[in-house]
């Protein structure tokens, strides 16, 4: 069975030789499309294209908050209610990876009892 990473590796092979090109992200603002330069409309029609054929692969998303100075001890020491201190700043933005590929950065909130992030930007 091929990996994510595999298959990923492969997409753009496959879309050359079934005739699918694939668009650059666009830089223009709306409006603004010039010679050369591809709509948001264009992007996402492209898009929907493209990526059929992996995007039933599921993802495994991480956000990392670092914790500067934590050892094996203290991870062998960890006890129920235990604060853990980080050097992140309160009401910073956090990664967002798949894999080791950071996608975007987001802010924590609180929905309904459960905790939940907000994507502030797009990488």
């Amino acid at each position: 069975m091929a990996t994510m990473a595999a298959a990923l590796e492969q997409a753009p092979g496959a879309a050359a030789k079934s005739g699918l090109v694939m668009a650059a992200h666009a830089s223009a603002p709306q409006g603004q499309e010039g010679a050369g330069a591809i709509s948001p409309a264009a992007v996402h029609e492209s898009r929907k294209r493209y990526w059929p054929a992996i995007e039933w692969l599921p993802v495994q998303i991480s956000i990392s908050l670092p914790i500067p100075r934590f050892r094996v001890r203290d991870l062998l020491a960890l006890d129920p209610g235990q604060i853990i201190a980080t050097d992140w700043p309160n009401g910073d933005d956090l990664p967002v990876s798949v894999d080791s590929v950071q996608l975007a950065w987001v802010e924590m909130e609180s929905v309904e009892q459960e905790m939940a992030v907000r994507i502030t930007r797009l990488l």
